[in-house]
Order: C-alpha cells, then structure tokens, then sequence
C-alpha cells in the first residue's frame, strides 16, 4: 500500500510539473493593476503558491510561480514584498528566498545560504536587505544582511527570540521578537547605516505585527502568551493577554490596550489607504479602531474568523482571507470599509496575506 501510494503521488507530481511546462511556454503574466496573495500551503506538503488578483479583469491568477518556473515554490511560504522591481518571496518551511521579476514572477535568484527559518524581507537601499530569521531552533532570532547585488547574506544582528516582522521608517528599523517556538516582550530598533541596536523596548509577550500611521507612529498587536497545565489545558494565571499598542519613532509608548480574552490576542493587522484606521483579528472577528481611539471597539467590524487581512489601497477595500483546511482552495473575500461583503474569490491553499505590486 506504501509503494501505490508513493507511485501515485509520484505521478501526480509529473502530472503537475508537465502541465506547468506546457503553460510555460504561454506564461501567465501578472496585469498592471493588482496584488499578490501569499497561500501559505500545508506544512511539509510543499504546496505552498502565489496567486495574483487583476483589479482590471476582476479576477484571480493561481499558481503564477509554478506556472511561470516550471516547478513547485516549496514548502509554507511565509510573505513576500516588493521592492526595486522584485518581489522577495520568503518560503519559509524550505528555508529559501525566491526573487522573481515582478512582472513576469520569472525566478532570478534562489536564496538558501546563511539563512534557516526566515520570515520577512526588507528593502533597506539598493545594495542591502535585512531578512528576519527565526534559526534552526525556533528559538533563536537574528536579522540577516543581504547584498543586494549578489544575494548573498553578508552578516547578521542578534535580536531576540522569534525576530518577525519589521519596518523601515526615517533611517530607523523597527524589528519585533515575536518569540518564534518561545517567547519574548522586546522590540529594537537598528540603525541601518552600522547596523546596531541603538534601543530596546520591553512591551509585552510575543508582539507580532507592525503597521506606521500617518503621523508616522508604530502600531504593533500581540497574541500574548498562554501557559498549559500538565493536562494541557490554560492555566489561566500564568497566560498573558494580547494587546494593541501605539509608540512613536523613539520608542515611547503612548498607549497600550490589553485584549479582555487571553488566547484571543491578534497574530494580524492591516491599516487603510488614508493611515488612520487600523484593522486587526480579535476574538473571531475584525475590529476597526481609530488611530486616537482610546479604547478598542465593543463590536467587531466584520465577524467570522479570518487567517489573514489586508487593505487594498486602490480602493481601500478591506481583503480577508480564509483558509479551510491546508489541503484544498482558500477563500478571499472583499469588504467595503463599512463591512459590507462585496465579492469572493478562490486563491491558493492556506490564503495568509497580500502583498501589492
């Protein structure tokens, strides 16, 4: 039985591979105006892809990197950004980063060296990128430097546990230690131009998502920590509640709200066109909260619960994504900023975020 099954899933893979060769030869290029969608896949299934939506012809583009390379992109892609004309897609389960053209998604460049369990990509300038990685372990944290020109990861910082998210902004980067397979509270802040940490900021477990607002302050939400009692359920106690938080550019926190239900803190977060609303996942639902709201919405926007958020900044559409299972199609849906369903759509498997072209 073990030999029929891995003959069929043998000839499943040549099945899907041919398939990709002939649509190679007619690639499916992605439109001018639109957005990429990150399907995340079953772990260990290396079914991980990349779709796009066409705001032009209203629809979404599947499997645009198998289609366009002729082979698999490999195993939980974790995010990707644009930047300088590529797209900087970080596959996470197969510990590589794929750089493609962005308009084609024509592969450039396969990073694999110097790096373990990355996370995310940033631009820094044209010759350098910083990669967050979360080690061999899960429990390490550290953000690899990239050469630009040569794909090749140059030196590394020691950052923290589980180092996630970051961003750029004014000449500073802003890295949260989300804690990876551990825990840990801290955001630093590097200055890009020596690469050192010039501050540490305690904050609280596990922060794990970061957007800036128009006034150029930092809003980052957090899961927080649950601990288990030895018949694994939630010792109540030693668990900690998620949270959202605004700081300003030199770390001082200006507000920090901490979410009433432990375990249902926030891993997502997107914020609209005009910077001034942000949207995060709580508690089977998303809320919307004002940039000088002081308290966190009693009523969710849209309720359900979503494995992924985004913002179309075209039209600043709300963009939620629901992932069934890690075995068969996602689900895309689109909201008005009111919370108004408007359309759906069925993207890759494991739909996790979007990224715009």
């Amino acid at each position: 039985m073990q030999k029929l099954n891995y003959v069929l899933i043998l000839f499943g893979a040549i099945l899907f591979l041919t398939s990709c060769e002939k649509n190679n030869e007619n690639p499916v290029v992605p439109g001018e105006e639109g957005f990429f969608i990150i399907n995340e896949g079953g772990f260990g299934n290396s079914n991980t892809s990349i779709s796009y939506f066409d705001r032009t012809e209203n629809k979404v583009q599947n499997y645009l990197f198998a289609i366009n390379n002729s082979r698999s992109l490999g195993d939980q892609a974790q995010s990707a950004t644009v930047f300088n004309d590529k797209n900087y897609i970080v596959v996470q389960g197969s510990a590589k980063i794929e750089v493609t053209d962005v308009s084609s998604v024509k592969s450039l460049a396969t990073i694999t060296e110097g790096i373990n369990s990355p996370r995310y990509f940033i631009g820094i300038n044209s010759a350098k990128g910083y990669i967050s990685d979360w080690g061999k372990t899960g429990t390490d944290g550290k953000i690899k430097i990239l050469d630009l020109s040569s794909n090749m990861v140059t030196d590394s910082i020691e950052v923290g546990i589980g180092t996630n998210k970051m961003v750029l902004v004014n000449d500073k980067v802003y890295a949260l230690n989300s804690g990876g397979w551990a825990s840990d509270n801290t955001v630093k802040i590097i200055d890009p131009a020596t690469n050192k940490i010039t501050k540490s900021i305690t904050l609280g477990d596990n922060p794990f998502e970061i957007e800036v607002d128009k006034d150029g302050n930092l809003w980052i939400v957090s899961p927080g920590q649950l601990a288990y009692n030895p018949d694994w359920t939630v010792n109540e106690s030693l668990s900690t509640a998620g949270f959202i938080a605004k700081l300003d550019q030199d770390g001082n926190i200006l507000k920090k709200i901490e979410f009433d239900n432990k375990g249902k803190g926030s891993k997502k977060m997107a914020i609209n066109k005009a910077r001034d609303i942000v949207y995060f996942k709580y508690n089977d639902g998303i809320y919307a909260m004002g940039i000088n709201d002081d308290a966190v919405p009693a009523n969710a926007l849209i309720e359900g619960s979503y494995y992924g958020i985004g913002v179309d900044s075209f039209n600043d559409n709300i963009v939620l994504l629901e992932a069934v299972d890690y075995t068969n199609p996602g689900t895309m849906y689109f909201y008005s900023p009111e919370g108004n369903k408007i359309a759906t759509h069925e993207v890759g498997i494991g739909p996790s975020s979007i990224t715009l072209k």
